[in-house]
């Protein structure tokens, strides 16, 4: 084992600072692009034809070994989809295998993994609605960064000097998905009625409205008969 190899250290794409002042590198799959693999790139210029690269994380492989199909390639992207990656703080590392022995090791590198967005991080989406919409979507967008909502209240709806809200009109926040049979889907998670000048929400399920990159939301106008709007919300 003392004649092992050591790799160049291996590169993680979606680690923003890749050289912090002090403490691990961060993997936040909270602001990666949905279903995205994390990309890792080992780099190694003995590696022949058959060897098998192993991507590890506190000691445990994660992700298929990558064959070695072309030595020439130098540099080896692992890709490992973000479920795999356990929330923690440990090494990282990858270990080339020949004929069932490790040949080489790349130096470890002190990595923590989250999930977690602070709110403030994020750029919540700011819509506004003003004159008379008939019943369905009246506005849609995708979130751009993980975060969570604790309450209805949470989520400041504003009244507008111009116009008028009728008295009892609704409004749904939907979450926008595809069927299996390729359709869409909108499941109700927030409402909201206008009751003698102020709008009242409430969640649908639970008390925290958790929400992904990636989300697709709509704000939806419920009913039979078109309603008058005039109003601005953060969500």
């Amino acid at each position: 084992m003392a004649d092992m190899e050591q790799l160049v250290s291996l590169y993680l794409y979606q680690v923003r600072d890749q050289n912090p002042a002090s403490g691990p590198l961060v993997l936040d799959k909270a602001m990666l692009a949905p279903q995205a693999p994390i990309v890792v790139s080992a780099v190694s210029d003995t590696t022949q034809t058959g060897d098998m690269i192993s991507l590890l994380f506190n000691c445990k492989q994660l992700g298929d070994s990558l064959l070695v199909k072309d030595p020439n390639e130098l540099v080896y992207d692992l890709l490992v989809k973000p479920d795999d990656w356990p929330e923690a703080t440990a090494d990282v590392y990858v270990t080339v295998t020949r004929n069932a022995g490790i040949v080489a090791s790349s130096k470890p590198v002190s990595l923590q993994v989250m999930s977690t967005v602070l709110v403030g991080d994020v750029q919540r989406y700011e819509g506004f609605l003003s004159g008379t919409y008939n019943p369905g979507i009246v506005d849609s967008w995708v979130v751009s960064g993980a975060y969570s909502i604790a309450s209805a209240a949470q989520i400041p709806i504003s009244v507008l000097v111009t116009g008028q809200n009728v008295q009892g009109t609704q409004l749904d926040l939907r979450r926008v998905t595809t069927t299996a049979g390729g359709g869409t889907e909108l499941r109700a998670v927030c409402l909201w009625k206008y009751d003698k000048g102020e709008w009242q929400g409430s969640f649908v399920d639970g008390d925290v409205l958790q929400l992904a990159r990636g989300d697709h939301l709509a704000m939806f106008v419920p009913g039979m008969d078109p309603a008058s709007l005039a109003l601005e919300f953060v969500i």
